[in-house]
């Protein structure tokens, strides 16, 4: 049975592929490319007739072939122009494999992998589990302490990236993405797990929690400064992460000037997705403090 838009994506990948590829504008360029690393993502994870996968667990190629797998998705998703879209979503090959991983893992994070492939495979399972994480404030810790590794190694993991690279003959993220992603991530559940607190009597979030997600949103600005998806979920770290009454109006500023830096940098854009989106969410992500209306 077909997907439901299966035939809309299928002509919009076929008119974009069309095109010339030196003729192609970033937009058109992001989603090929985004579909193109998802498909040789899906032809490295192997699954058996039952959906199960097919990749022996233990080995060193087995687990390098996830590894280079995942790091292809992970580039996919953070150079797609909008929704993640390929014609493998519905087995879902990488979700399989994590799946698989996450429960051979337990809590450990340091053996998850053979050592060859550490700190990068680590910080990858990482970066999909807040992909699929249900639980705001463990996602949030989960990501604190995936950004620390990311920025302690940040030499290591470059050199892991640079010859992923060359063995895949893909482009792929760079250290610096990578941990730009994970700072995301981190603000996004951060603001989540500080909504969430809000209005319970009694109750207040961690007071780690709005430190981090305002370091955050400052290093968001340092690593992607004309990205409309960083420079949103900037905004929103600002606007929430302000941890007294007398830093609200400062913090509420930056969000907003990191709100009006986001839509110029969607207007500037080939694609219209950050745009319109910026414009449905309207002063949304901004939360209203006493005195900012």
């Amino acid at each position: 049975m077909q997907a439901a838009g299966a035939e809309f994506f299928r002509r919009r990948l076929q008119r974009a592929a069309a095109i010339p590829p030196e003729q192609r504008d970033p937009a058109v360029h992001a989603f090929v490319s985004s579909v193109q690393l998802m498909r040789a993502a899906d032809e490295l994870l192997l699954l058996t007739d039952d959906r199960s996968p097919a990749l022996p667990a233990d080995t060193l190629a087995g687990q390098q072939a996830e590894v280079q797998a995942f790091l292809l998705a992970a580039t996919a998703m953070h150079i797609a122009p909008g929704k993640l879209e390929w014609e493998g979503r519905q087995q879902n090959r990488a979700g399989c494999y994590f799946v698989r991983r996450m429960l051979l893992a337990g809590d450990s994070w340091d053996t998850v992998y053979q050592p060859a492939l550490q700190p990068l495979g680590g910080l990858l399972l990482r970066l999909l589990m807040l992909c699929y994480a249900s639980c705001p404030e463990e996602a949030c810790c989960s990501a604190r302490a995936a950004v620390q590794e990311a920025r302690s190694a940040r030499s290591i993991i470059s050199r892991q990236l640079q010859q992923a690279q060359r063995s895949s003959g893909q482009q792929v993220l760079t250290a610096e993405q990578l941990e730009a992603e994970l700072h995301r991530w981190l603000g996004i559940y951060g603001t989540n797990t500080l909504v969430s607190y809000t209005g319970q009597r009694g109750s207040s979030a961690p007071s780690w929690v709005a430190a981090a997600v305002a370091a955050s949103s400052e290093q968001l600005l340092l690593l992607e400064p004309s990205s409309p998806r960083a420079l949103h979920a900037a905004a929103m770290g600002f606007a929430y992460g302000a941890g007294s009454s007398s830093a609200v109006l400062s913090a509420m500023q930056r969000g907003l000037d990191c709100l009006i830096a986001a839509f110029r940098a969607a207007e500037a854009a080939p694609s219209p997705f950050w745009k319109v989106k910026l414009v449905a969410h309207g002063p949304s992500p901004l939360p209203a403090h006493q005195g900012w209306q």
